[in-house]
C-alpha cells in the first residue's frame, strides 16, 4: 500500500509523508477515528474525512492494480500481448479510462481454474 502514497497525495493535494503515515497506521490496524483523534502528530493534523479519503483511494488503487495485473497476465498467457497494448494498459489510470476492463469481463474468477479460451484480440481497439 505504501507505494501508492505519492499518487494519493497528488490526488488529495496533501503531503506524501501524511499519506504514508496514515497508510502505515492502517497497516498497524488503526481505525479512522483513532488516527484522527490520537495520531494527529503523525498525520500532520489530518481530519477523519481526509483519512477516509486516503483509505478509499488506497483500496481502489490496490484493487485496480490487481485487476490490471490479472488482465495483463491473461492476455500474455494467450500470446496476444503487444507492446502497444502493454503500454496502454500500463498507462491506464481509471477503470473508465481503459475499455480493456469491460472487454475482459469474460475472464472472470470462475474461469481462473479453467484453461482460458483463445480470444481474438485483433479487432480490439484500446482508447485512452
Amino acid at each position: 500500500m505504501g507505494s501508492f502514497a505519492p499518487t494519493i497525495a497528488s490526488q488529495l493535494n496533501i503531503k506524501v509523508s501524511q499519506v504514508q503515515a496514515v497508510l502505515d497506521l492502517f497497516g498497524e490496524a488503526a481505525t479512522i477515528p483513532f488516527i484522527a483523534r490520537y495520531r494527529k502528530d503523525k498525520t500532520g493534523g489530518l481530519d477523519e474525512v481526509q483519512i477516509q479519503q486516503i483509505e478509499e483511494a488506497s483500496k481502489f488503487l490496490k484493487t485496480f492494480t490487481e485487476r490490471k495485473d490479472f488482465i495483463e497476465k491473461a492476455i500474455t498467457e494467450q500470446g496476444k500481448m503487444t507492446d502497444e497494448l502493454q503500454k496502454k494498459l500500463y498507462n491506464a489510470t481509471t477503470l473508465a479510462h481503459s475499455k480493456i476492463f469491460t472487454c475482459l469481463t469474460s475472464l472472470s474468477v470462475k474461469q481462473k481454474h479453467k484453461q482460458p479460451k483463445k480470444m481474438d484480440w485483433s479487432h480490439f481497439q484500446l482508447q485512452c
